[in-house]
């Protein structure tokens, strides 16, 4: 049986980000027939733009409804209503309007739901690949490849997303029941997200993963990209989420059980598998720096140069930083520290260089003018 989840557009006030993602969506592949495509619109001041681009688009791969929202949701409440739709349909794509999809998108997201649809642990399926790590000042993320198609983190994907019917009710009861109430999230969560505004359901459902150990399962190539235009979390047009898509896919897709997988990762994008390797179970990894995980155990597995006792180091070479373990190539990079024994250390320039050209890669000297530039520039136009 093939899986046909509905497809779900999210639209506010941008006509010409809704017309792009309605056309990457009719120009892509489809093995199936009878596709439900439902694009809801959030009430704006002057959305007549947007609902003329809804009711005109001519969809020739199923049935088509577009849905004019009465009064002004807002994001959250817009995604919240819409995720619903899982409930009526069986399963949903969601897609906010500045979103372009690959081609193969749907193929993905059939096989992806037949595959993962009785997981218990599984809270959401992603169309989008991580190639940075949009919670540490998008520091290169890169995974382990292990011949699959797919890795898991316990963070939602908010880029194009796939819910099951049951996905989505557990959610849902999880949200209305305000199980969230009198929960420290502080060492299960990024700050970064936890102080993201209200108007955020992504917010929700991060604490809702962290709160049940749940994991959304992530495509190594991307099947969308987000354009970022300006809009409600984007006040400019941004590159920093853009990633390559799959433009083609002549086989299956390859998937691994959660429990078979050696590429999992926790709500701040860190490794859960690497204390496999260092055979220490009191271990707290924290490649990208955040201050809150920097005391959780008595082991800390860092790049950051800290006052600790160092038991053992790594290069930073090899990528990601996981190989550096696991292929023993020693050096001054990476630290494996004890928490416990206090060593005094004075700040290495050259380490801390290093680790910046491995997180973020090197730029020249004419290029960090310009960056430089230009921060000064939106700098001074803000006020």
């Amino acid at each position: 049986m093939i899986e046909k989840p509905t497809i779900v557009v999210i639209a506010y006030n941008r006509p010409i980000s809704l017309k792009r993602i309605l056309h990457s969506l009719k120009e892509a592949n489809y093995d199936c027939e009878d596709i439900r495509l439902v694009i809801s619109i959030d009430k704006a001041d002057d959305d007549k733009g947007v609902k003329n681009i809804a009711k005109e688009f001519k969809w020739p791969h199923g049935e088509k409804k577009v849905i004019i929202q009465e009064q002004r949701l807002g994001l959250r409440k817009h995604v919240l209503k819409c995720g619903d739709l899982a409930l009526r349909y069986s399963s949903i794509i969601m897609l906010e309007d500045d979103l372009v999809v690959s081609k193969e998108f749907y193929k993905y997201a059939c096989e992806s739901v037949k595959y993962y649809k009785d997981e218990v642990q599984i809270a959401q399926i992603s169309l989008f690949n991580y190639e940075v790590n949009e919670f540490a000042s998008n520091k290169q993320f890169r995974t382990i490849q292990d011949g699959s198609d797919v890795y898991f983190i316990q963070t939602p994907s908010s880029w194009g997303q796939v819910w099951t019917d049951s996905q989505w009710k557990k959610f849902r009861t999880w949200y209305d029941n305000e199980e969230y109430l009198g929960v420290d999230y502080t060492e299960k969560v990024p700050s970064t997200i936890l102080n993201w505004p209200e108007t955020s359901w992504k917010k929700y459902f991060a604490m809702y993963m962290a709160h049940k150990d749940l994991f959304a399962v992530y495509p190594r190539v991307s099947l969308t990209t987000n354009m970022a235009d300006v809009g409600t979390h984007y006040k400019e047009q941004s590159n920093n989420q853009q990633v390559n898509l799959l433009l083609e896919c002549d086989r299956n897709f390859i998937f691994k059980d959660l429990s078979k997988s050696n590429c999992k990762y926790d709500s701040f994008m860190e490794s859960l598998l690497i204390k496999d390797y260092l055979k220490i179970d009191d271990l707290s990894v924290n490649y990208f720096g955040y201050q809150e995980k920097n005391k959780t155990n008595k082991y800390l597995l860092t790049p950051e140069i800290l006052s600790y006792k160092v038991e053992k180091s790594w290069s930073l070479r090899l990528k990601p930083y996981e190989l550096n373990i696991i292929y023993s190539d020693e050096g001054q990079g990476l630290f494996l520290y004890n928490t416990e024994i206090q060593d005094n250390k004075n700040n290495n320039l050259f380490i801390e260089i290093n680790k910046l050209k491995y997180q973020n890669g090197s730029l020249s000297k004419k290029d960090l003018l310009k960056i430089m530039k230009y921060k000064l520039f939106r700098l001074m136009h803000k006020k």
